[in-house]
């Protein structure tokens, strides 16, 4: 649950980091900005759930883990018969 609440939170920033840089250029750019910066961390999006979270969360490594939940594969999510367990 708490992934969740993590990425909604995350998410909710990049709308005003894209009125930002969109004030950054004239006014008949402002559209492409805005679309250059959503279609960015769309890609960055996409790119954590296959191989970010596995390099972050995964098996055992000296700095970084390896790839055995690419693709948010093999990930524990607590819910066991319809009730959700403290996973400690």
């Amino acid at each position: 649950m708490d992934d969740v609440v993590n990425a909604v939170s995350h998410h909710d920033g990049h709308p005003g980091l894209a009125l930002f840089y969109g004030g950054l250029v004239r006014t008949k750019n402002m559209l492409s900005v805005l679309m250059q910066v959503m279609v960015v961390f769309s890609l960055i999006a996409v790119l954590w759930a296959a191989y970010g979270y596995s390099l972050a969360f995964g098996g055992e490594g000296l700095f970084i883990a390896d790839l055995s939940k690419a693709f948010l594969i093999r990930r524990n999510t607590g819910l066991t018969g319809g009730h959700l367990h403290l996973i400690t």
